[in-house]
């Protein structure tokens, strides 16, 4: 029977020098397939797999089929054909991931815009088809994405567009090595809700004033508190305060102390 081993590396090639090392023998004296070619994933952040090979040393194959050991007695045409066809690194990314996996130059891109685009493009393209990308701002980056099924994007009170854009922000970063700021919307979606979340603060204040008592705004995000925040940073007769931890963190309207006397 003859004997395998399994080794993996971040590409082929390094799968195969490890294979070498631990064995501690030439590579022209492997013969090794490719259990999985391996990928990068996007930015080397999501999705990266390692390759994976599986190795024979060929004077155990030999053994195994009684055929003579002496490595010299082989043409040259016979020793290549003793190897399975050898993937550089490029080949292996392009095997794992299609045409969107091809370390061109969209991959060594530099400018943060065009990073955070293909990034999403990449992302948008495994939850939905036929969505479209466009740029509203460059500083900092405004991406409006429109498409057939935004409900898909946005997600259940918003979580996914808000996890889209948490992890393009981390990709672009990390590529930039350096804190880049993004947004991105989805047929206006976060537009409408920042004008009623101000419209709703504004309307709760003026509750708060006349009641004398404290408003609580249900649980929201940290984007969506800072929104109300700052629409009643300036307001006469009230303050706003976060409360609470974690998911369950919410924002309560307290009057002022002085607000009926002022009045």
């Amino acid at each position: 029977m003859s004997r395998y081993y399994e080794f993996e590396g971040k590409n082929i090639d390094a799968a195969v020098r490890n294979a070498c090392d631990i064995l501690k023998i030439l590579k022209e004296n492997i013969k090794y397939e490719i259990v999985q070619p391996g990928s990068s994933g996007f930015f080397g952040i999501v999705g990266r797999k390692k390759a994976k090979i599986r190795v024979m040393r060929i004077q155990d194959e030999h053994a195994d089929t009684g055929e003579a050991s002496d490595q010299k007695s082989q043409t040259p045409s016979a020793d290549k054909d003793m190897n399975s066809p050898q993937l550089t690194e490029d080949d292996a990314e392009i095997a794992a991931g299609g045409d969107d996996a091809v370390p061109t130059k969209k991959d060594n891109i530099s400018d943060p815009l065009e990073l955070a685009q293909t990034a999403l493009r990449r992302i948008l393209d495994f939850i939905t088809d036929n969505a479209t990308i466009t740029v509203e701002k460059r500083e900092p980056i405004e991406l409006m994405v429109s498409g057939p099924h935004p409900g898909v994007i946005i997600g259940k009170h918003g979580q996914t567009l808000e996890a889209i854009q948490y992890l393009v922000e981390k990709m672009v970063s990390r590529k930039c090595k350096k804190h880049i700021r993004l947004h991105i919307d989805i047929e206006q979606y976060l537009k409408k809700r920042k004008d009623n979340l101000i419209k709703l603060a504004l309307r709760l204040s003026e509750k708060t004033k006349l009641s004398g008592k404290p408003v609580t705004i249900g649980v929201m995000n940290a984007q969506e508190r800072r929104i109300v925040h700052i629409a009643l940073r300036d307001k006469a007769g009230v303050r706003t305060q976060s409360i609470g931890s974690g998911i369950m963190r919410k924002l309560v309207i307290y009057p002022k102390k002085n607000n009926r006397r002022a009045k």
